[in-house]
């Protein structure tokens, strides 16, 4: 297969590449052989949380495939047979299982399946839970996502109780992670790169700028942002808005 084993179990196949798993036949019983055939089918059993453009994008993806291919079975003497490979295009987040039926003269001899995630999402990153709504709607103005000239900015309101910012990562948009970028913030002198530990003082609203050297095309997006604010909580949050 084309997929990558996760942590600590499971496996992962990136959305960008395409999809590849070689089907084999190998015979343990002396009462089979002869001409075969294996239907073969990949389908997505559960889609991941998506928002905004990003879930009416995924409706247009294709989340279904299957295929039939003849083949030879061996005898318990002869060595494995390739029966065919599947190559396809799997684009759309989530979990999805891979099936293989053996039939020999119409009847079914052996059916094997194995499930695996598609996300852009790496083995040793695992994102972390949503922040509650009420939670998130007093660290972030939720529909400020803007479009800037080189990227695009958020607004954060601190609106719980005077508080340190200890993370602020932008993950992805719209489902997809985001290229290389900087992240700054809104000063009295201008822009300035984000620091480790920001003042995040109670009522003030503070514009963080996401530069990633373009602006997103026109429409509606949504940014999954990942902010830790010290005695207050830490998670994902979603801001969206229309450029």
């Amino acid at each position: 297969m084309s997929a990558e084993p996760d942590r600590p179990f499971g496996i992962l196949q990136r959305p960008d590449r395409p999809f590849t798993a070689r089907l084999v036949v190998v015979n343990d019983d002396p009462q089979v052989a002869g001409p075969g055939t294996v239907r073969w089918s990949v389908t997505r059993e559960r889609a991941v949380s998506l928002r905004g453009v990003s879930k009416l994008r995924d409706v247009t993806l294709r989340k279904s495939y299957s295929g039939v291919a003849q083949c030879e079975v061996p005898t318990t003497s002869e060595p494995a047979i390739h029966a065919t490979t599947v190559n396809i295009e799997l684009t759309a987040e989530g979990i999805y299982v891979i099936e293989a039926t053996l039939m020999i003269a119409g009847e079914i001899i052996d059916r094997t399946q194995l499930r695996f995630t598609v996300t852009t999402s790496s083995p040793l990153e695992r994102l972390r839970p949503e922040l509650p709504r009420y939670l998130a709607d007093r660290l972030a103005d939720l529909q400020s996502l803007h479009a800037e000239s080189d990227g695009l900015s958020i607004v954060l309101e601190n609106r719980t109780r005077p508080a340190v910012l200890t993370t602020l990562t932008p993950l992805r948009l719209d489902g997809l992670t985001l290229p290389r970028h900087e992240v700054q913030v809104e000063t009295h002198a201008g822009r300035a790169q984000l620091t480790r530990r920001l003042d995040f003082p109670l009522g003030r609203r503070m514009r963080v700028y996401v530069v990633t050297g373009q602006s997103p095309p026109a429409g509606g997006h949504a940014l999954e942002v990942d902010i830790g604010v010290a005695g207050v909580g830490s998670g994902r949050v979603v801001i969206e808005g229309t450029v």
